[in-house]
């Protein structure tokens, strides 16, 4: 019997320019891999540059990062996403595992839409 993959994409809409976190959580019992990260800045991002963290509690880089360069509003957030490995092998999301969407370092100004493609089985 094979494995079912379920993709998903999870959407979050947030202030990137302060301290905020979004959860998710994946099918019951399925293990997951982040395939991609992408950032829409619906309101400019200006300052420092900010960083968005992917990971739990306690641990916010666990499984990714992506920088959060200045960018115009309306335009794709073009910064460094990491997707975490150890040995070679990607950080993987755990079936009990509460995701958390962190902003670790702020942009004076922006907000965006947050776009993560997960593949789970």
């Amino acid at each position: 019997m094979s494995e079912h993959i379920i993709h998903a994409s999870y959407q979050f809409t947030q202030t990137l320019s302060a301290a905020n976190t979004a959860r998710l959580i994946g099918p019951k019992g399925k293990i997951g891999t982040i395939k991609s990260i992408d950032i829409l800045c619906t309101t400019g991002l200006t300052g420092t540059a900010g960083l968005l963290s992917i990971g739990v509690s306690g641990d916010a880089a666990r499984f990714a990062t992506h920088t959060l360069p200045n960018t115009s509003a309306n335009e794709r957030v073009d910064g460094l996403e990491t997707i975490n490995r150890v040995n070679g092998l990607q950080t993987r999301i755990g079936p009990d595992d509460v995701v958390e969407l962190t902003n670790t370092a702020d942009p004076t100004a922006g907000a965006g839409i947050i776009f993560i493609n997960i593949d789970w089985e």
